[in-house]
């Protein structure tokens, strides 16, 4: 008789070294910071007359929101509140909202200088914030 294991637990992955986990991030940050700057993607923010200002600012203030969520979650009420991810679910989905809307509205400022090429940089710039954030977590899950 075979007995199937439902649950998979034998058949877990070991965890990620600390050097391989931290090696990956610095990678991601390397190549996606490698590619903004070879795009000049801060000096066409700082300098473009062709990008619409209006949206980019708007596309700043959503960012901005989803920043001030995140550190109200992260800083004030995480000390005192260990299940604030069950309490505070309506902070996160507008903390998702925001930064949905601010991807978005990056990608329509900065769309009549790079076209296609908006959607590449965008994807680069998220991923180099979520590796940015996740090493200066130093919250590195070594279960």
């Amino acid at each position: 008789e075979t007995v199937i294991d439902v649950n998979m637990s034998s058949h877990r992955t070991p965890p990620e070294h600390w050097a391989v986990y931290y090696g990956r991030h610095l990678l991601t940050i390397f190549i996606c910071g490698y590619l903004l700057f070879v795009a000049d993607v801060l000096g066409v923010m700082l300098y473009s007359n062709k990008i619409n200002r209006i949206v980019l600012y708007a596309a700043f203030a959503m960012g901005g929101v989803f920043a001030l969520i995140g550190l109200y979650l992260t800083f004030i009420v995480g000390r005192y509140n260990k299940e604030w991810e069950k309490t505070h679910q309506n902070y996160i989905y507008a903390a998702t909202g925001s930064v949905v809307a601010a991807g978005f509205l990056w990608i329509v400022a900065m769309w009549p200088v790079f076209h296609f090429w908006t959607l590449l940089l965008g994807t680069a710039w998220l991923f180099f914030a979520l590796s940015t954030i996740t090493i200066g977590s130093g919250k590195a899950k070594m279960d």
